[in-house]
């Protein structure tokens, strides 16, 4: 049986814009040089562990730590996840995986009872 794995952020959930709002809205805030980072700079740049992308735009952690900036990005993504939707045309794609018989697999980076929760809204 082929097997399809799709990673759950940017794949199969549009949530850029979100992601890329919060870390500038977060950079302004603290009046940070790289604000504001471009779509193109977020692309190219984030990764894991996302504490190397946080110090690649700026943040050194000697005034917060990392999971302080973490927190509050998380916190941020929970109340307007709202503004996330599906990726156009995934459920025509996985339709069609099914159809040809490919296992399909979701891979994230969030705890289960978070990404389940969040499946639930959309």
């Amino acid at each position: 049986m082929k097997t399809l794995i799709w990673d759950f952020n940017g794949t199969i959930l549009d949530d850029l814009q979100l992601c890329l709002s919060i870390e500038n809205e977060m950079l302004k805030k603290r009046g940070m040089e790289k604000y504001p980072v471009s779509k193109q700079d977020y692309l190219n740049t984030f990764s894991f562990p996302v504490i190397n992308y946080y110090y690649h735009i700026g943040y050194t952690f000697d005034t917060e730590s990392y999971e302080e900036v973490s927190l509050e990005f998380n916190q941020e993504y929970d109340r307007r996840f709202d503004e996330c939707s599906l990726m156009d045309d995934f459920i025509t794609t996985i339709e069609k995986a099914i159809q040809l018989g490919y296992r399909n697999v979701i891979l994230s980076a969030s705890r289960h009872d978070k990404l389940v929760e969040q499946c639930k809204l959309l």
